[in-house]
């Protein structure tokens, strides 16, 4: 799932808590759902380009220092485990997160339609949150 998605959903999830440190783990705990949904891998390209946006569009929204910043960044974090192998320096290894080394499933198949409206969705969701605050 697109990094972007993640931090979308992250977000949201975070949104939940006031205390930063649950808002993170709320956030890294979204990104195993988020990969049980059935979904294509992004190219590093798209990712690269929208992840930054997203987390640009939330650090203005609620701030650096909110809890959905946290939530997030928590759901971003488990990916780092795949940045050296994307980046080239190393080849893949065995992966940590347990969607990613299939304790969880993992759901893949060859569209990125729910993905999109995951993100789009959490995003949303987020929005009508911090209207009713």
């Amino acid at each position: 799932m697109t990094g972007s998605a993640h931090a979308c959903l992250g977000a949201l999830v975070g949104s939940f808590f006031r205390a930063k440190p649950r808002a993170f783990v709320a956030g890294a705990a979204s990104h195993a759902l988020g990969d049980m949904f059935p979904h294509r891998e992004a190219p590093l390209w798209a990712d690269a380009l929208l992840t930054p946006i997203v987390l640009t569009w939330i650090s203005r929204k609620f701030g650096v220092n909110s809890s959905e910043m946290a939530g997030a960044l928590g759901g971003l974090s488990p990916d780092i485990e795949h940045l050296p192998a994307a980046l080239g320096v190393r080849e893949e290894y065995g992966s940590l997160f347990p969607t990613h080394n299939h304790l969880l499933p993992h759901g893949r198949s060859d569209e990125y339609l729910s993905q999109i409206l995951i993100g789009a969705g959490a995003l949303l969701a987020l929005a009508m949150r911090s209207r009713q605050r």
